[in-house]
């Protein structure tokens, strides 16, 4: 279900951007510059794969946005239609 790969998707990327900030903390610490390349190398990766989520969340957010719209259009006909409904009537004489 779209929902639940939404959160997944979403959690991937909090993590892969608190790791990306790790990353970067490694990066202004490190002595030689091999390993400076090493972490610039899993920053762009990470970089990537957060770009990579992000297309891929704008898309479900795409294809869900319409399905809530309609989910909402109709809750609010019901809504009316119950109202309408529970309005007492009057008693003319």
């Amino acid at each position: 279900d779209n929902k639940s790969i939404l959160t997944a998707k979403t959690k991937r990327l909090e993590q892969l951007s608190s790791l990306r900030s790790d990353q970067e903390s490694r990066l202004n610490k490190a002595n030689s510059n091999s390993e400076r390349n090493r972490v610039r190398s899993d920053i762009n990766l990470a970089t990537k794969e957060i770009q990579g989520l992000n297309i891929e969340i704008d898309g479900l957010n795409n294809r869900v946005i319409p399905l809530l719209d309609s989910v909402n259009y109709y809750e609010n006909k019901i809504i009316e239609s119950k109202s309408k409904s529970n309005v007492p009537a009057v008693v003319v004489c």
